[in-house]
């Protein structure tokens, strides 16, 4: 995704200085785009704190989701559980869905683009079975603002916070072929794939 403003018309503030970034704080309000190290010609979108994804709705689990939040109309921000959907349907087991850290074994190859157009080699057992060509946009510190892993990992919001400060998240990397499922502070700059109502 690479939206500059939510389907109102209202601009999502775009925030190029690294302080101003780890100024923002983990809560449910700051909202802010960035482009990785401020390329808004990169192949691999835009990164978003969690407060933009969600723009004002709060933290849901459903499936679907309901969160349309910076999506188009017509669609919605995939909730933990909507992901974990997608993870069993890829083979995963409901239990180890249901866990944190990197699980899958190999299942996340079926995620992520072929070659190395975009991802680092070794782009272990990548495959895109699953047509999800998912990109390594990398991701923004919350902390300080610099931006890492452009090419090395990728990763996507959900639409389900794990506490207060922190939302739940996916990561998808280089080299190895599993997929992580974990929590971390909002003030992240993430990926965002939406998924049809």
């Amino acid at each position: 995704m690479k939206v500059t403003h939510y389907v109102n018309g209202t601009a999502i503030p775009i925030i190029t200085n690294n302080t101003t970034w780890a100024n923002l704080g983990d809560n449910n309000t700051s909202k802010a785009m960035t482009y990785y190290n401020n390329n808004s010609n990169s192949d691999y979108g835009a990164l978003y704190t969690w407060a933009t994804v969600m723009n004002g709705t709060s933290s849901s689990n459903s499936t679907p989701s309901g969160v349309q939040g910076v999506c188009s109309t017509g669609w919605h921000v995939p909730s933990d559980n909507e992901w974990k959907a997608l993870e069993i349907y890829l083979g995963m087991t409901p239990s180890e869905a249901d866990q944190t850290g990197w699980r899958g074994g190999l299942l996340g190859g079926k995620l992520k683009e072929t070659g190395y157009s975009h991802w680092m080699s070794p782009n272990t057992m990548a495959t895109n079975t699953s047509d999800f060509t998912a990109l390594p946009g990398g991701y923004r510190n919350g902390l300080n603002g610099f931006f890492a892993s452009q090419t090395v990992n990728g990763f996507w919001w959900t639409a389900t916070q794990g506490s207060v400060t922190y939302g739940y998240y996916r990561t998808l990397k280089h080299n190895g072929a599993a997929i992580a499922r974990d929590n971390y502070k909002k003030s992240q700059g993430y990926s965002v794939r939406c998924v049809m109502d």
